[in-house]
């Protein structure tokens, strides 16, 4: 069995306004266009549904109904497709890599991926500075074909990172890489922060054709 593929974070990135797909998880179509029937005849009749739901049982779906305006089939096709989720573009963004000195790119999202201003990927010190610390930990990612994106190849930067208060803390990941079958780049960018009494979730995904240098 041949190695995996090493993949190399300049290959990635280049200073420039790159145009990204913003990715996020969706249930696939032809359960939305079953879930939008569903939908319209709830909304003729909500009185009926909140009375139906009383005949759920815990752990178990709703039992079907004609006034649900699915048939019998649909519903059961529904309920399956509903388990399996999907990567789909959402929107095309701009996102803006700077050049700060050699191997050091800062990013910057604009208002639509503002989350990535500030983040600083510095190849030379092998480290990303976020606006919730510098991430550190360095990791090879072989994804494999079962993931949401299929397979890829990549490397992620992670930071466990805890405040002086000893309470307040964040775990924040940014990872590169590209999709073995289409050849498209990824970014992903995650954080789980923890303040007392509050959690906060910043979670992206972004594909984009691999740059020409």
């Amino acid at each position: 069995m041949s190695s995996p593929a090493v993949i190399d974070p300049h290959d990635l990135i280049v200073p420039g306004t790159l145009t990204v797909d913003v990715m996020g998880l969706a249930v696939p179509k032809r359960a939305e266009e079953i879930g939008r029937k569903f939908k319209q005849a709830l909304a003729k009749n909500p009185d009926w549904f909140l009375e139906h739901s009383k005949n759920k049982k815990p752990g178990e779906p709703l039992p079907h109904d004609e006034r649900m305006g699915i048939s019998k089939e649909e519903y059961e096709e529904f309920l399956k497709l509903s388990q399996k989720t999907t990567m789909r573009k959402m929107k095309e963004a701009p996102l803006i890599i700077t050049q700060k000195e050699e191997d050091v790119f800062e990013l910057g999202g604009g208002t639509e991926l503002s989350d990535f201003t500030g983040i600083v990927i510095d190849l030379k010190q092998d480290q990303v500075q976020s606006p919730f610390g510098t991430l550190t930990e360095r990791s090879i990612i072989n994804a494999p074909e079962s993931t949401a994106l299929g397979a890829w190849n990549g490397v992620q930067w992670k930071g466990n990172l805890t405040e002086a208060d000893g309470v307040t803390g964040s775990v924040a990941k940014l990872a590169m890489g590209k999709i073995k079958k289409s050849g498209r780049c990824v970014i992903y960018y995650d954080v789980r922060k923890i303040t007392p009494g509050e959690k906060t979730h910043i979670s992206h995904i972004l594909n984009y054709d691999a740059p020409q240098k």
